[in-house]
């Protein structure tokens, strides 16, 4: 830029002109690889374009753009006639690159709370939803939650640290409204936000919550049906035990709900291991049953309060691992393309299963289990067989059959991880040998090499550790710069 153009006075020499598409150039030196021309982006442009693009004169006439290449994209591609150009005068070479910077720079995003307050005061000046998302470049239902969000000082106060408000997205404002009523959930949801694990936090609480809403529903029924409950264990007169563990006599048969209810001693309770209701005979002794099997561990001691109620937590804390696991692998198997280093890894795990085998890989192919999980993630279809996934392999581009094959292999562990006996996380008597417990650790950790976020159950199996429920609060760090 000479010194002459650096003295005079800026509206002098910049001037906001419409100039016909015909007479701009992109930049030929334009420095950004990447234009990264989004669908939303894209849109917005075509829309409604705020920021005008910035051009200098080229030597052979018309104009250069060396600010807003991606929107000259927009435009060229939608044959559009014109655009709004703010014209820079006396502007030298080098200027034109540094001002690529400078106003690349110069350029921050809003953050998605400050998004959703501006988008809340344009609610409140009267601009509608369907208004509102398109500008913004947002679903209604995204709108909807950053509305919901800023309209209410509870939901703000829950994410506010003293004068500090966390940096909260859109998925966490949606979690703190879906339990808005919850004074409880939501400081736990707001002591999650920025941590690694917060989709597990929240899945953990929806769990509890539809296990609570279940387990009224039923108790209302087994009320109208003159069935009596106790609601606490402790409750329970001494002696009590579950239907399960009785017999009509020593040795004999066991006892059905059904046949139990003319006894005088049917009741329910809720179950040792949390979850759901269990019917008890309150006097197994009395009413002529035979307690077939005791309540003792295998070595002769009796159970520990303490211990069962780590068990109880750490099930339900495995349960939220897998659903937010499988939802991650279903999204990570829909991505169109993986870098080298994500195909390696895929391949390497894939390799060392097969290579292995063992029960883990010869059980998971025969389980219609498996192969709903891999048909799922390769989107072939309910009725789809190993078969199909074969033919799937064979037209696949190369570039897709590093996730075929970990489609395939990471199924036929999720039989094992995600088994319904909850035992993959356990390290007591009833856990997995500790051969299968390493081929879990070993699918958890690719897992994370390739992205995933693990959980703190997770992260103790992965690691080798006796995971304690109870300490995971501890053991999460809290925001940067926040105490």
């Amino acid at each position: 830029m000479s010194t002459q153009a650096a003295t005079a006075d800026p509206a002098e020499r910049i001037q906001l002109r419409t100039i016909p598409m015909a007479q701009l150039t992109s930049h030929p030196g334009n420095v950004r690889q990447d234009l990264k021309v989004s669908k939303e982006f894209r849109a917005s442009v075509l829309r409604r374009m705020l920021t005008p693009l910035l051009v200098v004169e080229a030597p052979d006439g018309g104009y250069k753009v060396f600010d807003g290449n991606r929107r000259l994209t927009v435009l060229v591609e939608a044959e559009r006639d014109s655009a709004l150009c703010l014209v820079f005068e006396d502007v030298d070479a080098a200027e034109e690159y540094l001002a690529m910077t400078t106003t690349a720079r110069q350029r921050e995003g809003l953050s998605d709370t400050e998004q959703a307050v501006a988008l809340f005061q344009a609610a409140e000046l009267g601009a509608d939803v369907r208004q509102i998302a398109q500008a913004a470049g947002l679903k209604q239902k995204e709108v909807r939650t950053a509305i919901r969000f800023v309209g209410s000082e509870s939901l703000r106060q829950a994410v506010q640290k003293g004068k500090t408000a966390l940096p909260v997205t859109l998925d966490h404002m949606a979690a703190l409204i879906e339990f808005e009523d919850d004074p409880d959930a939501l400081k736990v949801i707001s002591g999650a936000v920025g941590r690694g694990d917060f989709d597990w936090v929240v899945r953990r609480l929806r769990n509890e919550r539809d296990e609570r809403i279940e387990r009224a529903k039923q108790r209302e029924e087994y009320v109208a049906a003159g069935i009596r409950v106790f609601d606490s264990r402790d409750d329970l007169p001494e002696g009590a035990e579950e239907l399960w563990r009785l017999r009509t006599t020593e040795g004999g048969d066991s006892i059905s709900t059904e046949d139990h209810l003319a006894c005088p001693g049917h009741a329910v309770a809720p179950h040792e291991y949390g979850g759901k209701w269990t019917t008890v005979c309150l006097d197994p002794a009395g009413n002529g049953h035979h307690l077939h099997h005791p309540r003792v561990s295998r070595d002769g001691q009796k159970r520990d309060p303490a211990a069962e109620a780590a068990v109880v937590q750490g099930n339900k804390d495995w349960v939220a691992a897998n659903d937010v696991r499988r939802e991650w692998l279903a999204q990570f198997a829909r991505r169109k393309s993986w870098p080298k280093e994500t195909q390696d890894v895929m391949s390497r795990f894939v390799a060392s299963q097969i290579l292995l085998g063992g029960h883990i890989i010869t059980s998971g192919m025969n389980t219609s289990d498996s192969l709903k999980l891999a048909c799922q993630w390769l989107a072939l279809g309910e009725d789809a067989d190993w078969a199909q996934c074969a033919e799937a392999a064979a037209q696949a581009a190369p570039g897709k059959l590093p996730l075929i094959q970990f489609a395939a292999v990471a199924a036929i562990m999720e039989r094992q991880v995600g088994a319904k006996d909850r035992r993959a996380w356990r390290t007591d008597r009833l856990a997995y040998t500790e051969g299968t417990r390493k081929r879990i650790a070993s699918y958890l950790q690719a897992l994370g090499s390739l992205g995933y976020e693990l959980s703190p159950v997770e992260r103790a199996v992965a690691e080798g550790r006796t995971y304690d429920p109870f300490e995971k609060a501890k053991a999460q760090p809290a925001p940067d710069g926040l105490s």
